[in-house]
């Protein structure tokens, strides 16, 4: 067996949701495969990004230690040393930082030679700072000699008027070479050319000659003679170690620049190195997943393509088969050894085929069963229609007598329910006129609190008036004391004594009239209070005749619903029984129907064509059918399978 027919074999008993399922699975495989390559890839590139990160830092830090050592060299700043120190050391710690990445053997040999040109770099500063330091302490050292002292003393000298003029000029003289070997000095110091150191020497040498030609005069001139000798000597030590000093620090610095330069062009060299290798890996990276892509996508073409392959074949046989049927062909014989649901469907097939062979052959030794039978359902449904007639004529007779007992107590019960409503309006009056009595009776309880609260006002009036008079007389005896002075002051006392006097009458005249108009309330309101109890009482017998009435009501209003609904149970009855004899005509019709639709049954199943049977004529009915009753009821629905 071939490796496509084992295949093949595999995939016709799988199921297709299985089928789909595999296809996916094996389509989700080769886009995990794609995206592992691309991953991959992509931290390749990671990883190469990181390494020209750090060597883009590795190319700015040695500019950094370029600028800061050609700094140092010509300015001698510690400032200057310390930050080409970092820079280097920086340099290393980057150089360690790359050798930790994957390399291949060129990128490996690159990075050994990057680390052992920066540790040669590393050796050759050190000696160039040493050299460096040492210059600048020689410099410090021609700088602190004490020459332009002596020049000074020497100027001194020479203008003293105890010094021969001889002897003058030649301190003149001294001072002068003195003062250009300061200047020379400083020269030396800039260039250290070895012209200069001769130079400077020449006029060191001609300055000790002026001294030995002044000491000769004793004095201050032998002690400046000697203090020039003794720093000569010390400054022609200096200068000669000075210029040794500053051409091996010049040797030293070409050694270091050509040391730097390899090392800046190596660095630059393993950078563009690194930028090629960034686009090598990215190049690599997408090939490789354009052919995984290209791989993937042929292989789910082809899997596709299987799949479709395998389910629309046995699906257009299926097709084929059920063509046949539709046209009534249930000749063939179907057989198939596929276990996927095509396959199943094309057994489903074969099984209905099988079946409506056999369903045919029954429904023809059949037709003519349903035949008799329909005749039989015919005499008897006749027979019905007679009694259910009859039956309709009682129930009508039954249904208008009904009708005239609905219509008397229809009639009580309106009269209950006029009477109950002018009992309800009677209890509705009696209700506002209790109302209004209630209100009444507020009203006059309102009207002797109003009272209680004058005869109050009235005694704080007296209160006054008597508290006024008892004032007025003190008034008076006061001014009965002040004598004549006090006589209009009297008098006038007196006249409020008068006044007091009449409000407290007026006061009291008004207090009886309200003791009387409050007593004269109090009996109103006695005689309201009780009206208004006689009012409620006839409240609540009103309210009593109004339930009675309403029961009453409701009793013939229940009467006159209870025989309408026995009025319409007859009604229904008359018409449920019309209908059914409507229905018996509607039977009988339909059992010639029938009859008539087995006849068309055995003309429409005879273009089926069955094995061992040829298609038979349709016969012709032997009696025409009887006209069919329209149906009493819109609800008849029928069902077909």
């Amino acid at each position: 067996m071939s490796v496509t027919a084992f295949v093949g074999n595999i995939t016709n008993n799988l199921s297709v949701g299985k089928k789909l399922t595999s296809s996916f699975i094996i389509v989700l495989i080769i886009m995990m495969i794609t995206v592992a390559t691309g991953l991959i890839g992509f931290k390749k590139v990671e990883e190469n990004a990181d390494k020209e990160a750090v060597t883009v830092q590795m190319v700015n830090t040695l500019s950094t230690a370029r600028l800061n050592r050609t700094l140092y060299q010509y300015t001698g700043s510690a400032e200057n040393a310390d930050k080409n120190l970092k820079a280097l050391q920086q340099i290393i710690e980057l150089a360690k930082t790359l050798d930790t990445f994957s390399w291949s053997q060129e990128g490996q040999t690159k990075i050994d030679s990057l680390q052992q040109q920066t540790e040669t770099y590393m050796a050759q500063r050190s000696t160039f700072v040493s050299s460096i330091q040492r210059r600048n302490e020689l410099a410090a050292a021609l700088r602190s000699a004490k020459i332009e002292d002596i020049a000074q003393q020497a100027a001194s000298l020479s203008v003293s008027d105890s010094l021969p003029p001889e002897s003058a000029v030649v301190a003149v003289r001294l001072e002068a070479r003195l003062q250009e070997s300061a200047l020379l000095i400083e020269e030396l110091i800039d260039s250290g050319s070895a012209d200069t150191a001769a130079r400077l020497s020449t006029a060191l040498q001609q300055s000790a000659e002026y001294g030995k030609a002044l000491a000769g005069q004793g004095g201050e001139l032998a002690s400046l003679n000697a203090a020039l000798t003794t720093e000569l000597a010390s400054l022609q030590g200096n200068i000669d170690q000075f210029v040794t000093t500053f051409a091996n620090q010049a040797t030293q610095s070409k050694t270091l620049t050509g040391t730097a330069t390899q090392l800046n062009e190596s660095v630059e060299n393993f950078f563009v190195w690194q930028q090629a290798q960034v686009k090598e890996t990215m190049s690599h990276a997408m090939t490789i997943m354009l052919l995984a892509a290209a791989v993937g996508i042929a292989i789910a073409l082809l899997i596709a393509w299987r799949i479709t392959r395998n389910i629309t074949r046995p699906l257009r046989e299926t097709l084929h088969i059920a063509e046949r049927i539709s046209q009534g062909d249930l000749t063939m014989s179907i057989t198939t050894q596929r276990r996927d649901e095509p396959g199943l469907l094309l057994q489903a097939v074969s099984v209905m085929n099988e079946n409506l062979k056999e369903v045919i052959s029954r429904v023809r030794s059949g037709v003519e069963s349903v035949s008799r039978a329909s005749a039989e359902i015919a005499a008897g449904n006749i027979d019905l229609s007679s009694r259910t007639e009859q039956q309709s004529a009682a129930v009508v007779e039954t249904a208008a007598s009904m009708e005239e007992l609905t219509s008397t107590v229809k009639q009580n019960a309106e009269n209950a329910s006029h009477a109950s409503k002018l009992a309800a309006e009677a209890s509705s009056s009696a209700d506002r006129g209790g109302k209004i009595v209630g209100e009444v009776v507020t009203t006059m309880e309102g009207i002797r609190a109003s009272s209680h609260k004058i005869g109050d006002i009235i005694n704080v009036i007296n209160s006054i008036a008597f508290q006024t008079n008892i004032l007025a007389l003190n008034a008076a005896v006061e001014a009965a004391r002040a004598g004549e002075q006090g006589r209009g002051f009297a008098v006038v006392a007196g006249e409020v004594r008068t006044l007091a006097q009449r409000s407290a009458t007026a006061a009291k005249e008004i207090e009886a009239l309200i003791h009387e108009a409050g007593s004269q309330v109090e009996n109103g309101s006695k005689l309201v209070a009780g009206a208004g109890e006689a009012m409620e009482g006839i409240v609540n017998s009103v309210a009593q005749v109004r339930n009675i009435m309403n029961e009453i009501a409701g009793a013939s209003e229940e009467q006159s619903r209870g025989i309408s609904q026995i009025g319409q149970a007859m009604a229904e009855m008359d018409t449920t029984t019309q209908q059914n004899a409507a229905l018996v005509e509607e039977s009988s019709a339909a059992a010639s129907s029938l009859e008539e639709q087995a006849r068309e049954l055995e003309q429409t199943i005879s273009i089926f064509t069955l094995s061992g049977h040829k298609a038979q004529a349709a016969k012709k009915p032997a009696a025409s059918k009887p006209a069919a009753l329209k149906p009493a009821l819109a609800e008849t629905s029928w069902e077909s399978f």
